[in-house]
């Protein structure tokens, strides 16, 4: 191949014009070409396509591929096409050693949102996905609430019945369990709506302040709401 022959440091310049496949494809040519030109591919990747390597070595759990497109400027709060960032990406195929590693590296980016608005700690909750929410739960400063479109994350847990993650959330001092979400409905509420009669004794015994007659913002109350959901094991 001629342009193997040509001095290294033109080939470097030739793939300015170059897109991060056809670096690859390149390096692929030979050893001295796959050594000089692997992190200007992470680099073109990280500026031109949503940090697409990233997003990939996530996905596939690969820590060696994130490692190096981190060090090569991919961003964690950069959105991919699919609307996920590292850390929603990492939530939801649930690698607590990838989780680590994005931490290590920023670990403000944990409470941000996607473009699915939606948080490590609540795709971890939906997807009831327990050793990555207790690993999130435990990290200081992350929000156990509300996202930022108005969902409670304690009502996604609710509305699964799952008790081992309703009980981590609730053993969170941070985590409100009295405030209503966007649809104004409150947990404890929500939980009578559905049915979720074992929701509701672990969320009274760990949270025995609960009022069982306290309105929520449409001034439904928790009866009201078993009621209404025809719940008649909660009625009783």
């Amino acid at each position: 191949m001629e342009l193997l022959k040509l001095p290294l440091e033109l080939i470097l310049n030739i793939t300015d014009y170059l897109s991060d496949r056809s670096i690859n494809r390149l390096a692929s040519t030979s050893r001295q070409l796959h050594t000089a030109l692997l992190p200007l591919s992470y680099k073109v990747n990280a500026k031109e396509n949503c940090c697409s390597a990233l997003h990939f070595g996530i996905i596939e759990n690969r820590i060696s591929t994130t490692i190096k497109a981190l060090e090569n400027g991919a961003a964690l709060d950069k959105i991919s096409f699919a609307g996920p960032t590292a850390f929603t990406y990492t939530a939801r195929y649930g690698s607590l050693e990838m989780l680590r590693l994005l931490l290590s590296y920023d670990e403000h980016q944990l409470n941000e949102i996607d473009g699915n608005l939606e948080t490590a700690l609540m795709v971890a909750v939906c997807r009831e996905n327990v050793e990555v929410v207790r690993f999130l739960v435990a990290q200081s400063g992350v929000n156990c609430n509300y996202t930022e479109s108005g969902v409670s994350i304690l009502r996604c847990a609710v509305r699964s019945g799952n008790l081992e993650i309703v009980g981590l959330l609730l053993d969170s001092p941070d985590t409100d369990v009295a405030t209503a979400g966007w649809d104004s409905f409150g947990p404890l509420g929500g939980a009578a709506f559905l049915g979720q009669l074992e929701v509701m004794k672990l969320m009274m015994q760990k949270r025995p302040h609960l009022d069982l007659h306290a309105p929520d913002k449409r001034t439904k109350y928790v009866l009201h709401q078993a009621v209404q959901g025809e719940r008649e094991e909660v009625v009783r």
